[in-house]
C-alpha cells in the first residue's frame, strides 16, 4: 500500500477499507511476513562482509 504521507483522507480509506475486509488484511499481512523474512541480520552481515571482501580485493587507488 503507497499512499502519500499528507492524504489523511486517501489513509483513512485505507485503513477503513483493511478493517471491513479480513481477507485483504491476511493476505496483506501474509506478504509483509514473507516480505520481512528477507531481512535478517546474518543476511545483512553476510552482505556486509562480501561487500567489504570486493572492495579489500580491488587495487588501492591513490588520491588525487
Amino acid at each position: 500500500m503507497l499512499l502519500a504521507p499528507e492524504d489523511t483522507t486517501a489513509w483513512t480509506d485505507a485503513m477503513l477499507a483493511l478493517a471491513r475486509s479480513p481477507a485483504q488484511r491476511d493476505a496483506m499481512a501474509g506478504r509483509s511476513r514473507a516480505r520481512a523474512a528477507c531481512f535478517d541480520w546474518n543476511r545483512s552481515a553476510g552482505q556486509l562482509l562480501a561487500l567489504y571482501d570486493e572492495a579489500l580485493s580491488q587495487p588501492a587507488r591513490s588520491r588525487p
